[in-house]
């Protein structure tokens, strides 16, 4: 599967390509996500993204709905400790966490 890259200008632009993709990608499994998007694993999570911070992106991860996204605050060093995996290795990048419901408010 081919996968085409799209650029996006700002957030409207950002927030039209979320919409876009929501009603077309599929997600695969397994995931460490309930249904109501709280966190099933905390570590697991906080090791896939230790992983991931040696990688040429930036991670947002988006709180969707109005669940408790106390968990999700962890994974942002920026409301808490750096982000550290099982074996101690620390984030080379940092994680950002927004509540959507937060930016849509304003």
């Amino acid at each position: 599967m081919e996968m085409q890259v799209k650029r996006v200008k700002g957030v409207e632009g950002l927030m039209a390509a979320y919409e876009h993709a929501v009603h077309t990608v599929t997600l695969q499994g397994p995931t460490v996500f309930g249904q109501d998007g709280v966190l099933t694993d905390l570590q697991e999570t906080k090791d896939a993204l230790v992983r991931a911070s040696d990688l040429l992106l930036s991670i947002l991860i988006v709180g969707v709905g109005d669940a408790d996204f106390k968990q999700m605050k962890i994974l942002d060093p920026d409301t808490g400790p750096p982000l550290e995996s099982s074996t101690g290795r620390i984030a080379t990048r940092d994680v950002h966490f927004v509540p959507m419901h937060d930016v849509h408010r304003k």
